[in-house]
């Protein structure tokens, strides 16, 4: 959505734009679809009591990213989070079906599987103020302005805790290929 300064969209567009993207953030802190689902609807009824009120002094997407990260952290505090065990707390795939993936050999698409995993646990072992900009800038793929407006933190703070955050996690994947195939 390309957005005007001196026009705002209608809420129906910007629900429309960003109802999946919101959905999977939510489904990515909660790892509940149900939760995630609840998450969501929430964000959009806060996003539309106050949208007479945005300014556009920020992207829509980053106010609604704001939104949807201050709703899932306040439910993952309060204990509402019935976390599945065995799931990860972070899904790598930005929704694409198994038809979207074209053929694929069943083998490839299990290594492909077991990667996203791999990396999917390690991602959420991070701590919070790590797995936070990692998941929005190299999951979501949100500018680092965005990241920043979103986590309500100065650019610089992003780029120190992506560089931070991907050595934790590129050590993490070191140890988990050791353990996993020696």
């Amino acid at each position: 959505m390309t957005e005007n300064k001196s026009r705002t969209p209608s809420f129906e567009q910007v629900y429309s734009e960003f109802r999946d993207r919101i959905f999977r953030l939510a489904f990515r802190l909660l790892n509940n679809p149900s939760e995630a689902e609840d998450a969501a609807q929430e964000v959009f009824l806060k996003a539309y009591r106050s949208y007479g009120k945005f300014r556009g002094e920020s992207a829509v997407y980053s106010w609604l990213y704001r939104i949807a990260l201050n709703e899932c952290l306040e439910r993952l505090r309060k204990g509402k989070r019935k976390k599945e065990k065995g799931k990860s707390e972070v899904s790598l795939d930005k929704g694409e079906d198994v038809a979207d993936q074209g053929v694929k050999d069943p083998l490839a698409r299990l290594a492909d599987e077991e990667v996203r995993c791999v990396v999917s646990y390690a991602i959420e072992e991070l701590p919070d103020k790590y797995r936070r900009p990692v998941i929005l800038r190299d999951i979501e793929g949100m500018s680092y302005e965005q990241v920043a407006a979103v986590l309500g933190v100065s650019i610089d703070v992003v780029g120190v805790r992506l560089l931070r955050g991907r050595g934790m996690l590129r050590r993490k994947l070191k140890r988990e290929d050791l353990e996993a195939f020696n």
